[in-house]
């Protein structure tokens, strides 16, 4: 069977899941943003940023019996990242530039 890693801590306290900097989704998904790293620039930067993040407006709405998951990865150039599912033994998710980034993420190398 295939193991599925932990999020491990959530240092995003601003995110409706979190509660005590535990990630109370089901799962999440990393993603694998793209954005620009100038002006005018062609060149990109890739985010492994938390997909699940959602905004909290009062009260959490995780269930405090749940222990986050990675259910997807498509941060391919992590070197924990498998065909979409990542290998690491569990993962941290923490503040980057304004959104929630895996800090976990590692390029190969």
């Amino acid at each position: 069977m295939t193991r599925i890693p932990l999020v491990r801590l959530c240092e995003v306290s601003e995110c409706g899941f979190n509660e005590a900097n535990m990630c109370r989704a089901a799962a999440i998904q990393v993603g694998d943003e793209e954005v620009s790293v100038a002006p005018r620039q062609a060149a990109v930067a890739v985010h492994p940023r938390c997909d699940t993040f959602t905004p909290r407006r009062g009260a959490h709405f995780g269930a405090a019996d749940l222990h986050a998951q990675v259910g997807s990865c498509k941060s391919e150039s992590c070197k924990y990242n498998e065909r979409f599912r990542c290998t690491a033994e569990a993962i941290i998710v923490g503040n980057h530039d304004g959104h929630a980034d895996c800090k976990t993420y590692h390029r190969p190398g």
